[in-house]
């Protein structure tokens, strides 16, 4: 029988024998296996921090969830409503809300 997660976790902590990058993948497996669901066509405040392609905006909920949407115009640095529609690799997809 192979161990739950929670219990590897538990493991790992209790000896010792973690690095942090096992523990950021698994924060990001729990999150997006239970936690970022929650959020598909919901709308929620997002502070946009950077363009990180043509068009497509990266920023953060105040929960820390990483969000990317498309905006036509420079909204950096501000916060705007965001209805999220999808999950990525590492962070959820949205649209803005006007």
């Amino acid at each position: 029988m192979f161990p739950t997660l929670k219990e590897e976790l538990e493991f790992y902590l209790k000896n010792g024998k973690y690095s942090d990058l096992f523990i950021n993948e698994f924060l990001t497996y729990v999150k997006k296996g239970i936690y970022e669901p929650d959020f598909i066509g919901k709308e929620i405040e997002v502070l946009a921090e950077r363009e990180i392609e043509n068009g497509i905006y990266e920023g953060y909920t105040s929960n820390y969830i990483k969000v990317h949407f498309p905006s036509d115009t420079d909204i950096s640095k501000q916060f705007i409503n965001v209805k999220i529609d999808g999950i990525g690799e590492d962070f959820v997809t949205g649209n803005i809300v006007k």
